[in-house]
């Protein structure tokens, strides 16, 4: 994956946001990896409608309960569905842009506030869609993630997240799954954005396969079920306090 060291655009994604709002058409978000081509999503998509969401995203509005943290909200689609529900609901962003679409968009509670960051308050549930688990960065910080989960979710409370499982990815046409076992969890990924010629900085983000994060759950003290699961291996889990 090539970076040019001198070019880097700090929100490149909320550049991309930005710019539809003002002139929405066919912009894409370039996604560049270390581990699969090229992918170019339209930005658009992250201004789709309640109607629009997919199924993993509608039932995960439908477990929310009580005060909400809506983290990686973006430009607060799903933020904006359940305040209109009558929810109490944060929505953070480490995007300036993006939060400022949020704010103009009339979500009542937009933050530009890093997950990790937060420090006195609490919420019944936590919420983090479009590959949220991503948010952990790498396999051996999984822990580090509970432990923060821990000072801010309430008693009962319960997370609601999605990831997915790339083992797909490995995977032979016989079946088998090439994997060096004593390389980088398959699950790992460096990505870095590009929009119309512009490139933002490299970031870590998580894949996790589910038995993985129920492994991980079940030492912080956890339980994590699986809701629902769709074709593309994409997952979406349920954790509790046990």
């Amino acid at each position: 994956m090539e970076n040019n060291k001198h070019n880097i655009v700090p929100d490149i994604y909320g550049k991309a946001l930005l710019n539809y709002l003002e002139n929405p058409g066919d912009q894409e978000l370039i996604i560049h990896s270390d581990i699969a081509e090229t992918e170019a999503y339209p930005v658009s998509w992250f201004f789709r409608k309640e109607k629009d969401f997919p199924e993993i995203e509608s039932q995960a509005l439908d477990l929310c309960k009580g005060t909400i943290l809506d983290v990686g909200a973006g430009t607060g689609i799903h933020s904006l569905e359940l305040q209109n529900r009558g929810m109490d609901i944060t929505a953070i962003d480490i995007s300036e842009g993006a939060v400022s679409i949020m704010k103009e968009n009339g979500i009542k509670n937009a933050q530009l506030q890093d997950f990790y960051a937060i420090e006195s308050d609490t919420y019944d549930t936590i919420l983090m869609l479009m590959n949220g688990f991503g948010v952990m960065g790498q396999l051996d910080k999984v822990a580090h993630f509970f432990e923060k989960v821990d000072t801010l979710l309430n008693e009962d409370g319960l997370i609601i997240a999605d990831s997915s499982d790339l083992l797909h990815l490995y995977q032979e046409e016989d079946g088998s799954v090439l994997i060096d076992l004593n390389g980088d969890y398959y699950g790992e990924v460096e990505y870095q954005m590009e929009f119309q010629g512009e490139m933002g900085g490299k970031f870590d983000w998580l894949f996790i396969d589910f038995n993985s994060l129920q492994d991980a759950a079940e030492k912080a003290g956890f339980n994590a079920v699986k809701i629902f699961e769709e074709e593309n291996h994409q997952y979406l889990a349920k954790i509790t306090r046990k």
